[in-house]
């Protein structure tokens, strides 16, 4: 269905998955570097995390860290 309502095939989808998964930290923060420009004109820059639930970013209150639970099945809803 999805190639026919917008022209990608499930393998398109895979490849997609598997091409973010493979990204490291160094490219993310080479990248960010590039176009965000951090400090700059007082452009602010956030960073998100993706993954299990990591206790020391909990325990770090004062970086203004803002943590989100969303499971799989309330993201399959919100895009129904």
């Amino acid at each position: 269905m999805t190639k026919f309502t917008h022209g990608i095939t499930d393998d398109d989808l895979q490849r997609q998955r598997e091409q973010l998964k493979a990204v490291t930290k160094e490219q993310l923060l080479h990248v960010a570097e590039k176009y965000l420009k951090p400090g700059r004109n007082g452009i602010k820059v956030g960073r998100s995390l993706i993954g299990p639930t990591n206790a020391d970013i909990l325990n770090r209150r004062a970086e203004n860290w803002t943590v989100l639970n969303q499971e799989e099945a309330d993201q399959a809803r919100a895009t129904e």
